[in-house]
């Protein structure tokens, strides 16, 4: 892999980590001890159905492609490749997986032992959790729900001697098997159907050497299409909500997004290597914001809406100031550990 594809990887991970930050801070539910508040307005709908789950729903397919592709980059399948791969794996994906779910069932342990918190939250008290469900919110559903992705990235790679088989043998026959699989069903037993679909794209990509280069000249007719298509999905889960044109669209606006992003970063580039000096120093903090931005998102947006009032024009000044606030205290934390713990920092985001 070379420089520049080495490098866009690094800053499309980080474009994608700030659009889930985005697609976390949406305010159309927020749920409280005693209610919940839902935005009434169309327009405030509008905008952070677009933005979240439309604009953003590219971020974590395309963490998914990115990762079959990196796993198998200059694999030949040999056993120890394969353990040299686990191993890796172990350190980068494992150990923090583990220890940002302890951190986010600690936090909230503590905030639930502190009576101005108390109504913030609705659910049973870690306290009273039994054995079995705090095992069960440490390794399967930890408090941080960004982290799935880790857990379903763990699950795949178990089984990355499989995926290696039938790209072997069964080659390009398993795509559109897995992508109806993805059409028809949300989860399957151990990890989302989009999980295995994209890391198997990513993977085949990877193992079969397939040109990524992106012709630049049809990057403007894929973003045209990929907003319109979010625009006319919008509407539709708004004005009508039929489930399956609205996940049908949402699936191919998914594609238009990854396609069109892929584009979008070349002609920002100008045939540059290395990109604004700013912009690259700030990726290395991708995976800390990750991990790091829940919960904390959910506790500044209720606590916004403490401090401001519950209305539509709170509704939306805080879909933007959380993120903004968010990011920004995750970068400044972060860089404190980076900076005075380094050994701390590089085991909790698995030496990034």
């Amino acid at each position: 892999m070379n420089q520049y594809l080495s490098i866009k990887f690094r800053i499309l991970t980080l474009i994608s980590m700030l659009m889930i930050v985005f697609i976390h801070s949406s305010t159309l539910t927020i749920n409280f001890k005693n209610g919940v508040l839902y935005s009434s307005s169309n327009i405030i709908s509008f905008i952070e159905i677009f933005l979240s789950s439309g604009i953003g729903a590219f971020a974590l397919p395309l963490f998914f492609l990115i990762s079959g592709y990196l796993f198998f980059l200059n694999i030949d399948g040999s056993k120890e490749m394969f353990i040299k791969k686990f191993r890796k794996r172990f350190n980068t994906v494992l150990i923090p997986y583990l220890l940002w779910s302890a951190w986010g069932l600690t936090i909230l342990f503590i905030l639930q032992g502190i009576p101005l918190f108390k109504n913030f939250f609705y659910g049973e008290l870690v306290v009273n959790y039994p054995i079995v469900k705090l095992l069960n919110t440490l390794f399967i559903n930890p408090i941080p729900y960004q982290l799935w992705f880790l857990r379903d990235l763990l699950t795949i790679i178990i089984i990355t001697p499989l995926i290696y088989w039938l790209i072997k043998y069964i080659k390009a026959a398993m795509i559109p098997i897995l992508f109806i699989v993805w059409l028809c069903f949300n989860d399957l037993f151990f990890f989302k159907s989009l999980s295995i679909f994209f890391f198997y794209l990513g993977s085949y990509t990877s193992i079969k050497k397939i040109d990524i280069i992106q012709k630049k000249r049809h990057t403007l007719i894929f973003s045209i299409l990929w907003l319109l298509l979010i625009t006319i999905r919008t509407i539709f889960v708004i004005k009508y909500n039929p489930s399956f044109i609205i996940s049908l669209l949402q699936t191919l606006s998914i594609f238009l997004g990854i396609v069109s992003v892929w584009g979008i970063y070349d002609y920002a580039m100008k045939d540059k290597i290395i990109p604004n000096k700013t912009l690259f120093n700030l990726s290395s903090f991708s995976f800390f914001i990750y991990t790091f931005h829940e919960p904390m998102m959910t506790i500044i947006k209720k606590g916004l809406f403490y401090l401001m009032g519950m209305s539509e024009f709170t509704s939306i000044l805080i879909y933007f100031l959380s993120p903004t606030i968010v990011i920004s205290i995750c970068i400044f934390v972060g860089y404190l550990f980076k900076t005075f713990v380094p050994q701390f920092y590089y085991l909790i985001t698995g030496g990034r």
